[in-house]
């Protein structure tokens, strides 16, 4: 059975459950996360709070992606998204129909075919197998 878990904690207290339940979890998170369940008048439960860090994890939303980076003094936001992607964007081949849209992309081949490539990150989903989930978005941010 589902155990009802109090949100309304201060700043501190939100930092303590996110440690004391591993859920890994930033302050912004989990106060997004107590704003959530008061507009929704009840507490969360254990399973709702596990949700959120295995959705919210480095694993499945590669925040470390999304995170700034400074090089040299210089502040580069959102790494992937402001040089891979926008070169991509800006340059806008025609023979690219769809890209960074779930790990995937589908290109044009020959003019009569279009081709998927799917890059999966994931060995092991976290929900399922927490160790290699873990292990694997370690590995991700190694590489």
């Amino acid at each position: 059975m589902a155990v009802q878990i109090s949100l309304e904690l201060d700043d501190r207290g939100l930092l303590r459950l996110s440690k004391e339940r591993q859920l890994s979890l930033s302050l912004g998170e989990m106060k997004a996360i107590r704003d959530h369940y008061r507009g929704l008048g009840r507490d969360a439960t254990d399973v709702e709070l596990e949700t959120f860090a295995q959705t919210w994890s480095e694993h499945c939303c590669h925040k470390t992606f999304r995170g700034d980076v400074e090089v040299d003094g210089r502040v580069i936001s959102n790494l992937l998204r402001s040089t891979v992607a926008r070169v991509t964007k800006e340059l806008s081949p025609r023979w690219c129909f769809s890209v960074f849209e779930d790990n995937a992309g589908i290109v044009d081949f020959e003019g009569d075919h279009a081709i998927a490539f799917k890059v999966e990150t994931h060995n092991h989903p976290s929900a399922l197998e927490p160790f290699g989930g873990a292990a694997t978005g370690v590995g991700g941010v190694i590489r």
